[in-house]
């Protein structure tokens, strides 16, 4: 606001010519008084001698007063003072000296500066309502910007499928079946089926659960497997809670903390350990000696408790991940979002319960993802790490039987992206402790340190986040290209891999 105060006191204030004029003025008045009634031959003299005279009273008597305390200003000087440091943009500097200037005798002026702060205040009012209006409307264009960007993303996936050759998918089809043809453990009905199933697209993605039925491995979903049997499928119950079990996980996580990853040393004993020849970790060097710059960690129970829930929560994650990926991809496949209609959900599942591996779908997902399991798996997150909107799909739980398709899809890329942060936080434990053993420092693994590592990994990912927004926004409007932003997500991952010792699993099949 621009305030003009000066303009409220212009018959007040006086400018240095003015008051020597003004001065000039008393004093030539007083003189003339004071001669007035003098006559003789002396008084032209003495009269001329008179305002030098005064002048110098009025200096004395201003010395003197100031001496004495008091206060010996013109109402201007005052006035002056009292403006020199006033603030036209500050509420409480325009009262401030408002109640000065009411000191002064000036009460017309006190309250038209009150006046001046109240609009002063009124104005910032407005200012910040105007910004926070502003916020709300850039949010609102991000959100829609988001929408969008998810629509194309959606639109080139698509476009991308729809470009495979149809002799391309033949040829996979026709290899799947001789596949099929040479299981030996296959009755000739089950070879039929599977064929019939093959030809119309149902393994086109799903080559990896074809081998296990080929090859009669076991196929899992969640706690779960099928596997073949005397001459028929059975029922096969995974999730062994016994000692035995307890033992043999416990047994893993020791000998991955303490050897490297990925070394023939580890692979070793994990295998003595799955055939039982390992028992207990003293036996570990028995099979494989422990690396010579390696510290032997013991692992107190407690600890070991948690690492071991974090791996369980984990490999749920994962294991759900992999069945959502078959969904999604069956929803494209079958062309199923185009008709964007409430209560396609039921045909979508009636379609996975017609396809080999997949029949268990529905019951798997609704009891993998109910109200409450889901709020939990929120809160035991870093706060903020998952996007208010992921948050608000994946804590309403699995969508109805009425829901539409599009409704299904979008808590499914939900709840992919809220398991990866699951899974990472696993990874982030197992490496807080494999750096007390690499360290040395201590000989009883701790989980002390660890909340703070967590706190870091989440505000880590949420700036993760944050630029892959940002790239994206400058890719929709045309600012840089597609694969200059892949090259600077690959660089920022890179970036957090080396700060946190593993690569976010939300990224590794996106930027591989």
């Amino acid at each position: 606001m621009n305030i003009d105060i000066q303009s409220l006191f212009r018959d007040i204030l006086e400018t240095p010519e003015q008051r020597q004029q003004r001065e000039l003025a008393e004093t030539t008045l007083r003189s003339r008084e004071m001669t007035r009634n003098i006559t003789s031959r002396y008084a032209a003299p003495f009269a001329g001698m008179v305002p030098g005279f005064l002048s110098n009273v009025n200096r004395a008597t201003t010395g003197l007063g100031s001496a004495l305390g008091l206060d010996m200003r013109s109402t201007s000087e005052k006035l002056q003072d009292a403006l020199k440091n006033v603030d036209p943009n500050n509420e409480q500097s325009l009262l401030q000296t408002a109640q000065m200037v009411q000191g002064l005798g000036l009460g017309a002026q006190a309250a038209e500066m009150r006046a001046m702060a109240a609009d002063v205040t009124r104005q910032k009012q407005a200012d910040f309502l105007s910004t926070q209006q502003a916020s709300t409307e850039m949010a609102a264009n991000l959100a829609s910007i988001e929408q969008s960007t998810a629509v194309t993303e959606r639109a080139r996936l698509e476009t991308e499928a729809a470009q495979r050759t149809l002799e391309e998918r033949n040829d996979l089809r026709r290899a799947m079946m001789r596949q099929v043809d040479a299981a030996e453990h296959l009755s000739a009905r089950q070879k039929v089926d599977l064929n019939l199933q093959i030809q119309s697209g149902g393994y086109d993605n799903r080559m990896g659960e074809l081998d296990d039925i080929t090859s009669n491995k076991p196929i899992i979903f969640g706690g779960r497997a099928m596997i073949r049997k005397d001459g028929e499928w059975k029922d096969v119950q995974l999730d062994d809670t016994s000692s035995a079990q307890s033992a043999r996980e416990g047994l893993m996580l020791s000998a991955r903390l303490q050897y490297p990853p990925n070394s023939n040393d580890l692979l070793v004993i994990e295998n003595n350990i799955i055939n039982g020849n390992i028992t207990k970790a003293s036996d570990f060097q028995d099979y494989a000696p422990l690396p010579e710059d390696g510290t032997r960690l013991n692992l107190p129970a407690a600890v070991e408790g948690q690492i071991i829930d974090m791996q369980a929560d984990a490999t749920s994650a994962s294991i759900a991940n992999s069945r959502i990926s078959d969904a999604i991809q069956l929803i494209y496949d079958e062309g199923l979002l185009e008709t964007g209609s409430a209560g396609v959900a039921s045909d979508f599942f009636q379609l996975t319960k017609n396809i080999a591996g997949m029949r268990d779908s529905e019951s798997f997902l609704r009891t993998a993802y109910t109200k409450e399991k889901n709020t939990e798996i929120i809160n035991s997150l870093p706060p903020g790490i998952a996007s208010d909107r992921d948050v608000a799909i994946f804590s309403e739980g699995f969508p109805p039987g009425n829901a539409s398709i599009s409704e299904i899809l979008s808590f499914f890329e939900a709840a992919q992206r809220i398991n990866s942060l699951t899974e990472d936080l696993s990874l982030l434990a197992e490496n807080h402790i494999r750096q007390q053993t690499e360290t040395g420092q201590f000989q009883d693994a701790t989980m002390v340190g660890f909340s703070a590592k967590k706190r870091a990994y989440g505000q880590a990912m949420k700036a993760l986040r944050q630029h892959e927004d940002d790239l994206n926004l400058q890719v929709q409007t045309n600012k840089i290209t597609r694969e200059e932003a892949h090259l600077s997500m690959v660089e920022e991952v890179e970036g957090f891999a080396v700060n946190f010792g593993f690569t976010p699993t939300m990224y590794l099949k996106n930027l591989n």
